[in-house]
């Protein structure tokens, strides 16, 4: 059941979290909290594993993994940036954002987004991910509203880290484990894809719409997919 308040959603990722719930899907969860109560059409977490290379971490959709994975191949772009610099930011309007990021502002407002989001995951001081929203009407967020894009990045990051006394090598462990399983994710999508010959937007959507419906994780669902397929093949 989706949550029906921003409040109420909160409150739900932060029982998962008590309850130890697994963490790929956790992250999921939060990111589509961020399209269904900020207005914004995707969203997508990067981080810097341990040699400091950009990885995509999770994302709502197949066009925000497109919009981050710009960003990670350019070295620019919001989450980059917050990801430096360790602040929020929000850069609205087209021209603004090609003005800002030269190749990825243009990328972005050919996917008709006139409107980007950062928000940093900061643990222990240092920014080791952040959180990226789009928009495609060019607005600005509200200030109740960037409250609200803040804490879900702050419950992502506490998601990735969970404990207090958690090592940097456990929490680039823990990061590592969530990439594989997007890669899992990623595969389940281009298996959908081809079976139902739909394209990867819709593939993904099926995937979580079926996550829903059984009530397990996205990851889960993924591997399913592919066992299924691999028993047909």
């Amino acid at each position: 059941m989706k949550p029906q308040s921003s409040a109420q959603a909160i409150a739900e990722a932060t029982s998962l979290l008590v309850a130890d719930h697994d963490v790929s899907d956790l992250l999921s969860r939060l990111l589509r909290d961020c399209t269904a109560f900020l207005p914004v059409v995707g969203a997508g977490i990067l981080v810097r594993d341990v040699t400091g290379n950009l990885e995509l971490l999770s994302t709502t959709s197949h066009t925000a993994t497109q919009l981050e994975i710009y960003q990670e191949l350019h070295e620019s772009g919001p989450c980059v940036e917050v990801i430096a610099e360790g602040v929020a930011l929000s850069v609205v309007g087209a021209d603004a954002l090609v003005d800002r990021w030269p190749v990825v502002g243009e990328l972005f407002t050919r996917s008709g987004i006139t409107a980007a989001h950062a928000f940093p995951m900061v643990w222990r001081g240092k920014a080791i991910g952040g959180l990226n929203l789009f928009s495609t009407t060019p607005q600005r967020l509200t200030a109740d509203e960037r409250v609200l894009a803040q804490s879900l990045a702050d419950l992502a990051t506490i998601a990735l880290a969970r404990s207090g006394v958690l090592s940097d090598d456990d929490l680039h462990e823990r990061i590592q484990s969530v990439l594989e399983q997007r890669v899992v994710v990623e595969q389940a999508k281009g298996v959908v894809a081809v079976v139902e010959d739909i394209d990867l937007g819709e593939a993904f959507d099926r995937l979580v719409a079926l996550s829903d419906a059984r009530g397990e994780t996205l990851a889960q669902v993924a591997a399913e997919v592919i066992a299924s397929a691999q028993h047909r093949a």
